[in-house]
């Protein structure tokens, strides 16, 4: 499995997955896409027998994860809001 877009990358070897947070140029904030993208590619490995082990990341060097993208959590409300908010218990669980 190997999956690489704009907001995620993601390569699989010998049992190990790492999976990158592609979104450097803001601190890899966690937007609406990227978390529906972390939670569908999550699902997707936990799934695979060939993956024993997923290795979470973050691109750039300042910041593994910033937290919730503020930018675009300001211009929301209602449903929108609580989408982004329900991505973070969407990632624990």
């Amino acid at each position: 499995m190997s999956v690489n877009d704009e907001v995620l990358v993601l390569s699989v070897q010998d049992k190990v997955a790492v999976l990158t947070v592609n979104r450097p140029g803001r601190m890899n904030a966690l937007n609406t896409q990227t978390c529906d993208a972390l939670v569908r590619t999550l699902e997707e490995l936990d799934r695979d027998p060939a993956v024993h082990v997923v290795i979470l990341t973050g691109a750039g060097d300042k910041a593994f994860i910033a937290g919730a993208d503020i930018a675009e959590f300001a211009g929301q409300i209602g449903e929108g809001r609580e989408r982004q908010l329900d991505c973070g218990c969407e990632l624990t669980r």
